[in-house]
């Protein structure tokens, strides 16, 4: 329901709008364990999150899409993303990740869970 940003490594930043799961719930803490479409663990204040409708069922999410990286590429800022030659990388959901982000550049999550841009022509589609 709110922004959130993390001021530990155990939190997790959050977006207003985003669709998390949750895998603890609180344990009257106050926070809640959550995890991102993206695979990142953490915890968020359980005040900053809603349900959402039960109606929706996990058939009805989008699959999950892949790339095998064929080149290696070396980050030249930090919202991009640094790829090594094999290396698979999922790409992020939504209107403006994956393959919508910009013309030459895609948006991913490597193996570290890191978040960032790569030139997309240094990829190909893969299927776990």
């Amino acid at each position: 329901m709110f922004d959130f940003t993390a001021s530990s490594p155990y939190e997790m930043d959050a977006s207003e709008g985003e669709v998390v799961h949750v895998i603890e719930e609180d344990d009257g803490s106050g926070w809640v364990k959550v995890k991102n479409s993206a695979g990142k663990k953490g915890l968020v204040p359980a005040s900053y999150i809603a349900e959402v409708d039960g109606n929706t069922t996990s058939e009805e999410e989008p699959a999950a899409a892949y790339v095998r990286c064929i080149y290696s590429y070396v980050a030249q800022g930090p919202d991009e993303l640094s790829v090594n030659e094999g290396e698979i990388i999922q790409l992020t959901p939504g209107p403006n990740g994956g393959k919508n982000y910009a013309d030459g550049w895609w948006e991913g999550v490597n193996p570290n869970s890191q978040i960032g841009i790569f030139p997309s022509n240094y990829v190909e589609d893969y299927v776990y």
